[in-house]
């Protein structure tokens, strides 16, 4: 992959829309937290002399709703971040996801496109189906990481 990047001017563009069937694998869901933290950390003081002081910080991290698929075409599974899709599956479920590859590229020379690989995939609806029809969330869809 390095060396990839490395060979020539690196751009990048994106696929037609296609979609897939994914399997919904797990669903998590992370409570907001604070921290709050103290401690003493050594100091300068305006003449040049060590010191000590007592030092306060507070960390707060937001609840989550993540859903991890796996897609059926390629076998990736990933996580997407969404109260809403949250709230509407349970593991074992089926979806159909609409995306587009990001794919990078380099220019020859002559600034035509040379040799092309996928580096990435981005959600941009999921087609969820129910009693009462099929239920499209678009994005916003965070996407947190893939395995």
């Amino acid at each position: 992959m390095l060396l990839f990047l490395l060979s020539g001017c690196i751009q990048k563009k994106y696929s037609a829309e296609k979609k897939e069937t994914a399997e919904i694998i797990q669903l998590s869901y992370v409570p907001s937290n604070t921290q709050k933290v103290s401690g003493v950390s050594p100091v300068l003081n305006a003449k040049g002399g060590l010191g000590f002081a007592v030092v306060d910080a507070v960390s707060t991290s937001p609840e989550k709703w993540v859903v991890v698929l796996k897609c059926s075409d390629h076998h990736q599974t990933f996580a997407l971040e969404n109260k809403e899709l949250y709230s509407m599956v349970k593991p074992g479920d089926k979806v159909v996801l609409k995306y587009v590859e990001e794919i990078a590229f380099d220019l020859d020379g002559k600034g035509k496109a040379g040799s092309e690989k996928v580096v990435d995939y981005h959600t941009t609806e999921i087609e969820i189906k129910s009693e009462k029809g099929p239920i499209i969330i678009k994005r916003p869809l965070k996407e947190l990481f893939n395995f």
